[in-house]
């Protein structure tokens, strides 16, 4: 394990060849006392997690797993959205390294390259002790992985397909300053200011999905992300409805 301090944000990174999970021992680390901005980054983790229980593939040594911690200055109702602030700063970041990488954002949480999943991110808040942290995990695909990884294909993608990709130590520099900055403007403004650039992006917008709201199942169109976050969908016979994270399972129909 190596520990260094980011010139970029101040924050403090730990280093890791393997681990569990980087959101594991974030957790670890955080219940020891950990910083806000506390960050752990890993070659390869051996039990890496996404949303509603799935397995993050993270084997392939060259990709970019990294979790940080926050003690934000607001109340845990207003965690949630900030999935879709983190993950939009990855897509510009990829736009503004690959230029020929058509980027797309899924709600709540996932970063599209050409129709295909390229980075996840996964929220977990946390009480240690009286206070609520939050943890953000990210993992980024950025290499290919050999031809026996099947779990790739037709499902994700990597950011070498596009061209050059730079090391996972180098997109971490240039993403913290970037988080670090949008996660303040977030606590300051709101949502407000990311919206138009999750719109552009959103991947569902005019598509039908399928959603689960506890038993049931219903058969609805994307219209769009609402100013709270919230996807807002028309559901035939029951009109236009707003879904919440952590609320729904989404299926797009024909995928």
């Amino acid at each position: 394990m190596n520990e260094i301090v980011d010139p970029g944000t101040g924050w403090t990174v730990r280093s890791f060849d393997e681990i569990d999970s980087t959101s594991d021992e974030l957790l670890r680390w955080a219940a020891a006392g950990a910083p806000e901005g506390a960050t752990v980054i890993a070659s390869r983790q051996t039990a890496g997690r996404g949303r509603q229980g799935r397995r993050w593939q993270s084997a392939v040594v060259g990709n970019l797993y990294v979790s940080f911690l926050l003690r934000p200055d607001m109340g845990p109702d207003r965690f949630a959205p900030l999935s879709l602030v983190v993950a939009l700063v990855v897509a510009e970041e990829i736009d503004l390294r690959l230029r020929g990488a058509r980027t797309g954002l899924k709600w709540p949480n996932d970063v599209w390259v050409d129709g295909r999943k390229v980075a996840g991110i996964l929220l977990e808040a946390r009480k240690i002790g009286a206070e609520s942290v939050l943890v953000v995990g990210v993992g980024l695909n950025l290499r290919t992985p050999g031809e026996g990884w099947r779990d790739l294909r037709g499902k994700a993608v990597a950011l070498d397909r596009f061209g050059p990709v730079e090391e996972p130590q180098t997109w971490l520099a240039a993403l913290l300053p970037r988080w670090q900055a949008a996660v303040l403007r977030y606590e300051a403004e709101g949502l407000g200011p990311f919206l138009e650039g999750w719109r552009v992006r959103c991947v569902l917008r005019g598509r039908e999905v399928f959603f689960r709201e506890g038993r049931y199942r219903h058969r609805a169109r994307v219209i769009g992300v609402g100013d709270d976050g919230s996807l807002t969908v028309e559901v035939a016979g029951l009109g236009v409805r707003s879904l919440f994270s952590g609320e729904v399972h989404l299926e797009e129909i024909g995928r």
